[in-house]
């Protein structure tokens, strides 16, 4: 098995031309050595192909996620829309717990309380 001497980043001295040649494509040139024969060999690493990642994005509120809400004692209305729409009432953290699909349908983001959530 060959060993490898050096890795190079794309743009340092010794991978220039691996750089111009291969462009972004480049992720490492990597100088190997075979203990047996003592040869030495310039080996690139490449990106072959892009693929779009399918899974949710980092940090995407997964929509049947269950959220907990603020709304205030006085808040009536507000109140029963929640309530009518699956809302139930946590008595422990004091706040509305409802389905994020929900809170989007009803324009209530701005009031997800994230530090009851789980």
């Amino acid at each position: 098995m060959m060993r490898a001497l050096r890795t190079l980043k794309p743009g340092t001295s010794g991978a220039k031309n691996e750089t111009e040649k291969y462009g972004n494509k480049l992720i490492c040139v990597r100088y190997r050595m075979d203990p047996v024969t003592l040869k030495k060999y310039k080996t690139v690493e490449l990106i072959e192909d892009e693929i779009q990642n399918s899974k949710k994005e980092p940090g995407k509120i997964p929509v049947n996620k269950i959220l907990h809400l603020k709304i205030y004692i006085n808040e009536y209305q507000l109140r029963k829309v929640v309530k009518a729409s699956g809302g139930k009432w946590d008595v422990k953290s004091q706040t509305w717990l409802l389905a994020y699909r929900e809170i989007l349908n009803l324009g209530l983001e701005n009031r997800i309380v994230f530090g009851n959530n789980s």
